[in-house]
């Protein structure tokens, strides 16, 4: 059913609404939830059999967040529309309740809060579901938009009121940090108060107050309507709207421009919370009612998935990655990327984890908005070139984005890191990973390089990377402090080996060969530091160089073979410069202080070819430019935010798809 139109929280103005949006989609039958029906005919519908798979999933899991109720109904409500069956109607509304039940703003910090997306499973049910009654009943409707409840008592503490008085009445704050948008302002970094908050909490906040605003629209809050008829900036509505289009802007002090650079550019490649920035921009893409939000979240939803695609090996998220403390980084995917991957690629390589942690957690709003939309893999307007890019590796490729972040990526491996600039507390500068044989969603092998007691920690020394990479092969200094470089190795590798230059690594892949990995210390000696989190930690000196080399069974005779062309190879350090030559493919790798002056093969790196959102023979977004393609396998996308050329963020975005389907 097409979600393009503008709620208000009358029951008979969104019935209203609805019925001048459209015609509600034509039903499809469907195995049971769960039950895979045979191979699939069309994208959409290998797309409802994941997402019944997922609600299967949702059912029969633990519960450990306040809200999961609530997104099994969502769930459940998704299912009925679609299939026409009410069987489980009466159940889902039941589950919303109990959820709504155990909402507790008293601590604004916790996982109830707006800023953790404590709102967004009730107002996915009121904004997608509450002109159908049949569907969200109207005893339900009238609970979570109002706080009454079924058996005649009237609880506003555990309604949408709640949300509504914090954003439209009091200034919102948490731990002394405003965070609602007029007192936080989210386009200034520092906000009035000093700190307004991370990156994704300011999304957050604000996409609750844009879409509290739209069920709200009739009423007046703290003698402020939350709508007008007035494009002026002194309603709710209004002001939200503008907010927006601020946030996503170039922010005060040109730190941040989500138009022209990175959609998530303090949180970029972070499997933490990719999943957040895509919940958020979803429900902005179903829900709100104004055109050119709606076109330009979608166009925030495709630059996404461009850039997580590129670096997706299976079910791995591979290369550097900002603000991660996740252990299950180092063999899958984390939180709530787990879900996302299987929902929009099917990109597991195996069975579907069904852990309540993996499905439904901080940031587990990002899969209900997905498993009940219309905007998925097999419509008309979703790039299925993005599936394929997620999925299609080739013979390999290499990714260049963020300034100087390299990623080498295969069918079966990745190897990458961040070259220059800085790697703060939480993030990781990158490593080697690998899909171990028989894959599945914990079949990852993870080598990474860090500093501190351990590199699944949210508070780590920051990292001053120096480096030069070309394929297989990299160079890699990681300095923070005067302190060793740290390399952790995940235990469950095939055959480890080490002597006091070398760690070598041999794995069997889920592609049917034999991977291996080796890391030297250019001018001093590799030692074993005891092990951290399962995994053994290795050592090199400060002012030593990492040399990196993969290659595979495809490549060299065997794990012995590798080892001896390894460590016979071309390698040369002195004072602080290092030279290495690929005993495989003969590349010529020189790494100095200097970053104009590292060179492969004898040719001064191009740092012009980082600055990029994301970037692979695919297709790119650079920085400062408002257009971007991605194109393969006879399928594309390509994007223009910018189309009358004004430069105005509030015009709506051009896009055009080629899906090989149509």
């Amino acid at each position: 059913m097409s979600r393009r139109h503008h709620f208000r929280h009358s029951r008979l103005a969104i019935t209203a609404a609805l019925a001048l949006a459209g015609a509600a989609r034509a039903s499809t039958t469907l195995a049971a939830a769960g039950v895979p029906p045979g191979l699939p005919r069309t994208p959409t519908e290998a797309f409802d059999e994941r997402r019944d798979r997922y609600l299967q999933a949702m059912m029969t899991g633990p519960q450990q967040h306040f809200d999961h109720d609530a997104a099994v109904g969502l769930l459940l409500l998704e299912h009925a529309d679609r299939t026409g069956s009410r069987e489980s109607v009466a159940r889902a509304n039941e589950l919303i309740l109990s959820s709504l039940r155990r909402l507790d703003l008293s601590d604004a910090n916790d996982e109830f809060s707006a800023q953790h997306g404590g709102a967004f499973s009730f107002i996915n049910a009121v904004l997608r579901f509450g002109g159908q009654p049949d569907l969200l009943y109207p005893e339900t409707f009238d609970a979570v938009v109002r706080g009454e409840y079924p058996d005649g008592t009237v609880d506003t503490d555990h309604s949408l009121i709640a949300f509504r008085d914090q954003f439209f009445g009091a200034a919102y704050s948490a731990q002394g940090v405003g965070l609602d948008v007029r007192s936080g302002q989210p386009w200034d970094p520092a906000g009035p108060g000093g700190y307004n908050g991370t990156e994704n909490h300011k999304l957050q906040s604000l996409v609750t107050g844009m879409l509290l605003s739209e069920i709200y629209a009739d009423d007046v809050v703290n003698g402020v309507p939350v709508r007008d008829d007035t494009p002026a900036l002194d309603d709710q509505w209004h002001y939200y709207r503008d907010a927006f289009f601020r946030y996503s802007a170039e922010w005060n002090d040109g730190s941040v421009d989500h138009v022209r650079r990175d959609v998530a550019q303090t949180e970029d490649d972070s499997i933490q919370y990719l999943p957040t920035y895509l919940g958020d921009y979803w429900l902005l893409r179903d829900l709100y009612s104004d055109p050119a939000v709606r076109a330009q979240a979608e166009t925030f939803i495709d630059r996404l998935l461009a850039d997580w695609s590129e670096d997706l090996v299976g079910p791995l998220h591979t290369g550097p990655t900002e603000r991660v403390y996740d252990i299950e980084l180092s063999e899958g995917l984390s939180f709530q990327e787990h879900a996302l991957n299987y929902l929009l690629f099917d990109n597991l390589g195996g069975s579907f984890r069904t852990e309540s942690d993996e499905l439904f957690d901080f940031g587990g709003w990002a899969n209900i908005a997905v498993a009940t939309s219309d905007y998925v893999p097999g419509s008309p307007d979703f790039p299925m070139v993005l599936v394929d890019l997620a999925t299609d590796k080739g013979d390999g490729y290499t990714v260049r984005e963020g300034g100087s972040d390299h990623n080498w990526v295969e069918s079966d491996l990745a190897l990458g890191f961040r070259l220059d600039g800085r790697v703060f507390n939480e993030d990781l500068p990158g490593g080697f990973q690998v899909v171990a044989e028989g894959g599945g969603p914990l079949a990852g092998r993870m080598v990474t390089v860090f500093h501190g007691p351990t590199p699944f920690s949210k508070e780590k020394p920051t990292i001053t990377p120096m480096g030069v990479q070309s394929g297989r092969t990299a160079l890699l200094r990681a300095e923070a402090g005067g302190t060793p470089q740290r390399i952790w190795v995940h235990p469950d590798f095939a055959s480890v080996v080490t002597d006091d230059r070398w760690l070598f690594l041999a794995q069997p892949s889920w592609s049917g060969r034999t991977v291996y990995a080796a890391i030297g210390a250019a001018g001093g000696s590799i030692r074993s530091a005891g092990t951290v989190d399962g995994g053994e930690v290795f050592e090199i000196e400060t002012w030593d160089t990492m040399v990196w080399e993969v290659a595979t069974s495809d490549d060299v005779a065997s794990f012995d073979a590798f080892r001896e062309a390894v460590a016979g190879g071309r390698l040369t350090f002195d004072e602080g410069l290092t030279d290495f030559v690929s005993p495989f493919t003969g590349t010529e790798l020189h790494l100095e202080p200097d970053p104009a002056n590292r060179t492969v093969d004898g040719v001064p790196v191009d740092w012009g070819q980082y600055d990029y959102s994301f970037s692979s023979p695919w297709g790119s977004h650079a920085y400062g430019n408002t257009s971007a393609i991605v194109s393969g396998n006879g399928q594309s996308a390509e994007w223009n935010w910018d189309p009358d050329g004004t430069g105005s963020e509030e015009q709506t975005p051009v896009k055009s798809v080629v899906n090989r389907n149509e």
